[in-house]
């Protein structure tokens, strides 16, 4: 069961309900192939898409009954589910594109994913090798650009990793060093959407370790989404505990690989969770309010802590307890003396 239906209270319970009963009627046809299909993408279908799932060989637990339809058997189909509300009336603003609704949508995709794992993959394998061909070859626009963002999501789901990375998201995307996508189109938040599929069950700092054979991603992989994911996690959500562990994670393969200027723009990446407890040095240094400069160095340990990081954490409440050993020596009137940092 979905998480989204799992969960909400309201609409949850019945729609679980109404979702089973329709499968108990249409008894694993045609009609529930086509229901998981669709669950495989968040919006509007064309159905051209939808032929490059549908091409033989078929696909072992979806596609069998669907393969080689004529165009009268397939519209009847259609027409079952729209018959049952359950696909959405053909819109004349958008013809030859097939929709559901999103609890539909995301219930059978869902089903699709964990109870037929092999048929998910190799959808996924497809979608990639058709969306990495209709796209440009260097796309110049954000739009253009939207068929490659998807081949490298269906790529990682069919775990095609090292070939997603190295095929399509650093020279097509990225156009290596020119980091396009993000420089020229400014599309920081697409590439997160994007960067996350390339983390174990999207928790940022963990790569996948394991692909499609000879897919997996090597160390420098590792290394190079680690650096991509900080530097945009960091650019778009400021000083988020993820950037914070993608950078710590970076620096650890930077030092084993041996990439001392990789490992310099880690250390750099890392700088700015230490922003708070420098502030408190300063503020302590000039004399400032006594309040001000508590609050300043509360909030440095607090990041620390959120941030998982023991290190960060250390030199925090190192320094705030020399703050308050000087302020409380004889000598304290006389200002604080910052340690080494």
């Amino acid at each position: 069961m979905s998480e989204r239906l799992a969960h909400d209270v309201r609409l949850g319970v019945h729609a679980r309900k109404v979702m089973e009963s329709y499968q108990t009627w249409f008894a694993e046809g045609p009609e529930l192939s086509v229901l998981r299909m669709l669950g495989l993408f968040d919006r509007p279908v064309d159905e051209k898409v939808l032929g490059t799932l549908l091409k033989p060989p078929a696909i072992l637990g979806l596609t069998e009954l669907l393969t080689d339809l004529s165009p009268t058997e397939w519209r009847t189909i259609l027409a079952r589910l729209r018959r049952a509300r359950l696909l959405a009336g053909e819109d004349p603003q958008n013809r030859g594109h097939l929709d559901t609704h999103p609890l539909v949508r995301e219930y059978y995709g869902e089903q699709l994913r964990s109870q037929r794992t092999d048929a998910w993959q190799e959808c996924n394998r497809r979608l990639f090798y058709y969306y990495r061909t209709v796209a440009p070859q260097l796309p110049d626009s954000f739009r253009e650009m939207e068929p490659l963002f998807l081949a490298v999501i269906c790529g990682c789901n069919a775990g095609l990793f090292h070939e997603a990375l190295q095929e399509v998201y650093i020279p097509r995307i990225q156009r290596g060093n020119a980091f396009f996508a993000s420089n020229i189109l400014g599309a920081r938040g697409a590439l997160l959407l994007v960067l996350v599929h390339f983390f174990k069950h999207g928790r940022w700092g963990s790569p996948a370790e394991k692909g499609a054979v000879g897919q997996s991603l090597t160390a420098e992989d590792q290394l190079f989404i680690l650096m991509q994911a900080g530097l945009y996690l960091s650019a778009t959500r400021g000083g988020a505990p993820e950037a914070r562990i993608c950078y710590e994670r970076a620096e650890s393969l930077s030092h084993s690989l041996n990439r001392p200027l990789l490992l310099y723009s880690a250390l750099m990446g890392q700088w700015r969770a230490d922003l708070q407890r420098f502030r408190g040095v300063f503020l302590a240094t000039i004399g400032a309010d006594e309040i001000e400069i508590e609050t300043s160095f509360s909030a440095a340990i607090r990041m620390a802590n959120e941030q998982k990081s023991i290190s960060l954490a250390k030199r925090a409440e190192a320094t705030y307890t020399e703050y308050r050993r000087q302020k409380a020596s004889p000598s304290g009137e006389r200002g604080f003396r910052p340690p080494f940092c």
